[in-house]
């Protein structure tokens, strides 16, 4: 059931995503984090979003998330150059 749920939300938040509807989006994928505790993907997706909106704190939250104990993804790769000197300053 939470692997339907997370899969459903998860698609749900991608294509919203590519229609230009962040907020419904960002529900979406907020939704799929919590049937899936474990999955990074969502977070991933919220980052960009954040990212896109300038909002490089909360972009840089969500990339720490996905960078958790149980993923393989380094937050380096996933953030703009740009972004990540504006977090560092």
């Amino acid at each position: 059931r939470d692997e339907n749920a997370y899969d459903h939300y998860l698609q749900a938040g991608i294509g919203f995503e590519k229609s230009g509807m962040k907020e419904h989006a960002m529900r979406c994928f907020n939704k799929a984090l919590k049937a899936k505790t474990t999955e990074h993907t969502p977070y991933l997706w919220l980052a960009q979003i954040y990212e896109k909106q300038g909002d490089l704190v909360h972009a840089f939250k969500a990339l720490y998330a996905a960078s958790g104990p149980h993923s393989r993804v380094k937050v380096r790769s996933f953030v703009s150059a740009e972004c990540f000197r504006s977090i560092l300053k």
